[in-house]
């Protein structure tokens, strides 16, 4: 047990410099750095950012992932505060994977922050996927990968 608590904090802790373009690591580690990065954020909903993390980054290896660091897919914010150091591929670029979910927490706080779980599922529907079917993909990812 200790040795997994070691590992998960020096992965933890090395993700604040990790970035994938440098090294060709598994979709096994880099879903272990993300998942275990967002247990140490204060998420609302840890199992929804991960599913998330799963169907944007398409299992860890879309262009935008391995390109710009983006593990939600998110696009450059114009009206937030952002850790994006910029955009590649119509997407935001991060200095690594730490300062992409940190993002995404940003992005919680601001806009998400007092919803129930149903609530927080049907604002991702109706405004941050504009896709009706996007959390019933969530709520099976969950289900089968969580």
């Amino acid at each position: 047990m200790k040795k997994k608590i070691l590992l998960i904090g020096l992965i933890y802790f090395g993700l604040v410099s990790f970035r994938p373009t440098q090294i060709n690591l598994t979709t096994q580690i880099y879903r272990e750095m993300v998942f275990s990065a967002v247990d140490n954020m204060e998420f609302k909903f840890k199992d929804i950012v991960k599913a998330q993390a799963i169907l944007e980054s398409g299992h860890f290896n879309s262009d935008v992932f391995r390109q710009n660091n983006n593990v939600f897919g998110i696009r450059l914010p114009k009206k937030r505060k952002t850790t994006a150091i910029g955009s590649n591929l119509r997407h935001a670029v991060y200095s690594d994977i730490c300062s992409s979910i940190e993002d995404r927490l940003i992005y919680e706080q601001r806009y998400l922050i007092n919803l129930t779980r149903q609530q927080y599922f049907a604002y991702l529907d109706r405004v941050y996927a504009k896709n009706k079917t996007y959390s019933k993909k969530l709520k099976l990812i969950i289900q089968k990968n969580l």
